[in-house]
């Protein structure tokens, strides 16, 4: 299975992860670009994490593609110059 899926929506790109933790549990979390500034030396981006605990990794994985997906499609992904934001 991959370490992470790509998304393309409404000029950006998001990456989903899915990380075991210390309980057997699962969190997520998701990074996003936009696409114009990959013609740039630098690309911001930005980190979010879902502030939830999932049972596997499958449902991690997408429950954070449904919310990156979510996001990007309503703008509304914080994406002002990079950083890192936990989020619920």
């Amino acid at each position: 299975m991959a370490d992470n899926v790509f998304f393309e929506e409404n000029g950006y790109f998001a990456w989903a992860f899915a990380a075991p933790l210390e309980n057997g549990k699962w969190e997520a979390f998701m990074f996003f670009e936009r696409k114009a500034d990959h013609a740039k030396e630098f690309a911001p981006s930005i980190k979010h994490r879902i502030v939830a605990e999932f049972d596997s990794r499958d449902v991690a994985m997408s429950e954070a593609g449904s919310w990156a997906i979510e996001r990007m499609q309503r703008d509304e992904t914080k994406l002002r110059g990079g950083g890192f934001v936990n989020n619920g």
